[in-house]
């Protein structure tokens, strides 16, 4: 009973993480098709995920975004990453692990700071990852870069091409040096 439970409660996490990816401007045509034919379809069934897409629109900038709830992507980030990191170098990472979400703009974190440290982050690990290969077997839907080693490193999760999460994988507490 409590792997279902688990396995349940993982799944609502994967659920709302692929609607918030849908609803990114950056994707490419394989993520809209995605959308149309498998997520809404999704959502249609379980009306409970665009209810709470709903209570939590806003409006920046005569834009309607929708406030992400970031503990929900904290957890399926945290899992994915534990897992990418197993698939990638075959061990199990027991060191810290930070994320930054680089596909929230402004319009879903109407805070400046926030904007500036995610646009200079996104400046630095652009070049940094400009020459590193991909991997991933269906990149137009899932592709991840690797710089480092696994004692430290970064990786790149690039989803339907243009939706980016920066993974950063540290020894000690001070993830900062690894940021950019």
């Amino acid at each position: 009973p409590s792997c279902a439970d688990h396995n349940s409660e993982k799944s609502r996490e994967d659920q709302y993480f692929l609607n918030v990816i849908a609803g990114c401007d950056l994707i490419n045509e394989v993520g809209r098709e995605h959308y149309r034919r498998q997520i809404r379809r999704q959502n249609k069934r379980n009306q409970s995920i665009l209810a709470r897409f709903a209570k939590r629109a806003i409006e920046i900038d005569n834009q309607l975004a929708h406030k992400v709830e970031i503990d929900r992507l904290d957890s399926f980030v945290e899992h994915l990453a534990y897992g990418l990191y197993f698939a990638h170098f075959g061990n199990r990472w027991h060191g810290e692990l930070g994320w930054v979400p680089e596909f929230l703009s402004r319009i879903t974190d109407p805070d400046p700071e926030a904007e500036h440290f995610r646009l200079s982050v996104i400046e630095v690990n652009n070049h940094e990852f400009e020459e590193v290969p991909f991997c991933g077997a269906n990149p137009k839907v899932f592709a991840y870069q690797v710089l480092g080693t696994m004692n430290q490193c970064k990786m790149r999760l690039h989803f339907y091409e243009g939706c980016r999460i920066l993974l950063i994988y540290s020894p000690h507490d001070d993830l900062s040096a690894l940021i950019g």
